[in-house]
């Protein structure tokens, strides 16, 4: 036994020794366990696809893939972005994480935050979280200390450490990122019985202090998409799938059949001659300063001459005899579309590079043909309207749009069939967890993009694999597809939107938080269904329809999630409104209606600043059932044994602003209600003047309408000064511990 595992563990026994937490290799013997250079990086009993590439240990890229069964998204590992030093430490770390998983002393002193093996993305996370500070250490720590600089692990020790974690935590990163990279220097020292003697990492003397975030639920910290942002990028998306698809599917074929069609004997020589000659400019991508990427599938189209030959006569010439242009607008196709945005046409000209899949590769195909984009949009419709998580929409296959599901009210039901991701990767036993199917109820758009996009894979050649991939075989990452949906905004935004009636409206402004990721839409997708149940963000597509039709499959359940999604958007929809209109009162406004006394109440009730208990107790107050109802100029002061719009069907938990009923004791109006209102009744007159008569009589019907609710109004306006003052004590009180909405 060596002096290194006699000092750790006891010469009397392997088992743990009092006052050490760190675990004794599998077999017992650290020595066999060490991997040589020339052994696999996975272990026999690991591997669960053999038919995979397994790399060498010294091999200085591993692919995970041998780990992994099914459609679940593997990873690779690059060890050469790592300083020197410490590429045997990588490699002995990544082949512990691999082979061995999470020692059992970790998962008894980190419960709840581990699993005993991580999947490969965790895996390849945790090396790539690990390289950073190897990195600071080998670069601006050791140009700090000079005397004592860092080249490997040997020369690192606790004190090391506790620099590391003043570095994390100044990064300015948010404190769930900080703490999972002191996470990994943590987990890293567990892993020092699998790694030799020279890779031994020192142990953070703090590990045991207070640096760990509070846990919280991921799906809350997930910031939605703003209205601005997700309104127009969505009605782009559904327009390329609903009717843009034709267009382009139709132009396709259209240059396909022409390429067909080209004449072998037609001279490349004298084709390019004419250029050199008149100094026509060449189509050209941007290069560097010394070459040209020259668009010879548009030479090929204009003048039906093979762009192969076009390319082996030009690489016999001199490149500087020509002359070139970026701009590819005058090598447009013979092809009219047929298809309209708002009343013009969807795009001014389908060019031939729209029609390229990838440059410079047969294979894998890239994001700039209108097919590409086509596809992006397909994405971002699945994610946007089904309230899947990422990795379901990435797993999704061919034909799991089914058909149509005839309800007995006469209704159909749009069913997509996908496979569940959620929870560890992993059984006990390390091998992978096999996805569970489940089936999700949507609307007709979704079935559309989806069918869209196995039409973009039969067109590119791969008849099999993911819906949404790079190369035809596997999942898209999440990088991916915020580079597609990047590359989609960027494409409407300088192709589509200039040719549009009204360009500012239209355009897809940046999102202020960010890049725009799969799982920031089933976010944005719960506050739609909350704040703008009856608002169309794009034709036939209605927020409140779609929440009621999700409940029909897997987004219904509670495993899904997403109920739990939408009751929390629900509570900050209410939690604002009443603020806002605490904000009202504050200002001098006053509420009017029969409602209005406990809309009130309910400014009164709700504490500006709240602790994380006073959130759980008034989210289930009764008395806190405020919602905005903007079409009908209003507020809901929801109480279902009063609501009119609840007559047919008692008890149930929510309003249906969609059904809002003149009258409701449960309305109430502030002030900005009442001028609105009143604007609008003055607008209405002005347009009977101008309508014919059926449709005049039915405007000065609405204007009468809402000027009788005006004049109603100001009989039950309860002004500020009317308002009690907010009662301490009571702030501090809470109703009864109820159900969500006052239900024991």
């Amino acid at each position: 036994m060596s002096p290194w595992y006699s000092q750790l563990f006891g010469m009397e026994s392997q088992m743990k020794s009092p006052d050490s937490s760190q675990p004794v290799p599998l077999n017992g013997n650290h020595a066999q366990d060490l991997p040589s250079r020339g052994d696999p990086s996975i272990r026999p009993e690991r591997v669960h696809n053999p038919s995979c590439v397994i790399a060498n240990f010294e091999a200085p890229v591993w692919p995970l893939a041998a780990l992994d069964v099914g459609s679940r998204p593997t990873g690779t590992i690059h060890f050469e972005g790592w300083p020197d030093g410490f590429q045997l430490f990588a490699r002995h770390v990544a082949y512990a994480l691999i082979n061995y998983g999470n020692p059992e002393s970790q998962l008894d002193n980190v419960k709840n935050t581990v699993v005993r093996w991580p999947g490969t993305g965790s895996i390849v996370l945790t090396l790539y979280r690990l390289r950073s500070h190897v990195v600071w250490l080998t670069t601006e720590w050791s140009m700090l200390h000079p005397l004592t600089p860092v080249s490997g692990p040997e020369d690192l020790d606790s004190s090391h450490l506790d620099d590391l974690r003043l570095w994390v935590e100044n990064r300015g990163l948010e404190e769930r990122s900080a703490g999972a990279h002191l996470f990994e220097v943590v987990r890293t020292w567990y892993l020092n019985p699998w790694l030799p003697a020279e890779c031994q990492w020192p142990e953070p003397l703090w590990r045991h202090g207070n640096w760990k975030p509070k846990r919280k639920p991921d799906e809350n910290r997930t910031v939605r998409l703003s209205e601005a942002t997700f309104s127009p990028l969505l009605e782009w998306a559904t327009s390329f799938v609903n009717d843009f698809a034709s267009d382009i599917f139709d132009a396709h074929h259209h240059y396909v059949e022409s390429i067909k069609r080209i004449n072998r004997n037609n001279s490349a020589f004298k084709c390019l001659r004419w250029y050199r000659e008149t100094q026509t400019p060449l189509p050209s991508h941007a290069g560097s300063s010394r070459y040209h990427k020259v668009d010879w599938r548009s030479l090929e189209y204009r003048h039906s001459v093979s762009k192969t030959d076009l390319a082996n006569v030009y690489s016999k010439s001199d490149p500087e005899s020509y002359s070139y242009t970026d701009s590819l607008d005058e090598f447009v196709m013979d092809f009219e579309v047929t298809r309209s945005f708002h009343g013009k046409p969807w795009i001014d000209s389908i060019r031939v590079s729209d029609m390229v899949v990838g440059y410079g590769t047969q294979k894998a195909y890239g994001d700039h043909s209108l097919l590409m984009q086509l596809r992006t949009a397909s994405l971002i419709v699945v994610a946007a309207l089904t309230g899947m998580r990422p990795d379901e929409v990435c797993n999704l296959r061919d034909g799991c749009a089914r058909e149509p599901l005839l309800l007995p009210s006469g209704s159909r039901l749009q069913l997509i069939d996908g496979e569940v991701l959620k929870g560890p990767a992993r059984h006990d036993d390390g091998s992978p967890r096999m996805p569970r199917e489940a089936v999700w109820a949507t609307i007709p758009v979704v079935a559309n993009a989806i069918h869209a996009a196995e039409q973009v894979k039969i067109l590119v050649g791969h008849e099999s694999g993911p819906l949404y991939s790079a190369d035809g075989l596997n999942v898209i990452t999440k990088s991916t597809s915020v580079r597609w949906i990047q590359s989609f905004t960027e494409f409407v935004n300088t192709r589509l939107v200039p040719a549009t009636s009204d360009p500012e409206t239209f355009a897809i402004p940046a999102d202020p938080d960010g890049h725009i990721t799969l799982r920031r839409f089933r976010r944005s997708l719960a506050w739609f269904i909350r704040n703008r149940p009856h608002g169309d963000v794009t034709t036939a597509i209605q927020f409140q329809h779609l929440g009621t039709v999700t409940g029909e499959g897997y987004a219904g359940t509670k495993e899904s999630g997403l109920p739990e999604l939408l009751l929390e958007e629900d509570w900050n929809h209410r939690r604002e409104m009443i603020r806002h209109l605490a904000d009202q009162r504050d200002s001098g406004q006053g509420i009017s209606g029969p409602a209005a006394q406990r809309a009130i109440d309910a400014t009164l009730k709700l504490p500006r600043q709240m602790l994380p208990g006073d959130e759980r107790r008034l989210r289930r107050d009764p008395g806190l059932l405020v919602y905005d109802n903007p079409a009908a100029l209003a507020l809901c002061i929801f109480d279902e044994t009063k609501a009119l719009c609840q007559k047919v069907q008692l008890k149930n938990v929510e309003p249906n602003l969609l059904g809002c009923i003149d009258g409701c004791p449960n309305c109430a109006r502030t002030d900005e209600h009442l001028t609105e209102l009143s604007q609008q009744a003055k607008r209405l007159e002005a347009e009977a003047e101008l309508a014919p008569l059926p449709m005049a009589q039915s405007l000065r019907a609405r204007a009468a309408r809402n000027q009788k609710i005006v004049e109603e109004s100001a009989n039950s306006r309860v002004g500020p000064d009317a308002y009690p003052s907010p009662d301490p004590v009571r702030l501090g009180e809470g109703t009864e511990e109820t159900g969500r909405h006052g239900e024991k």
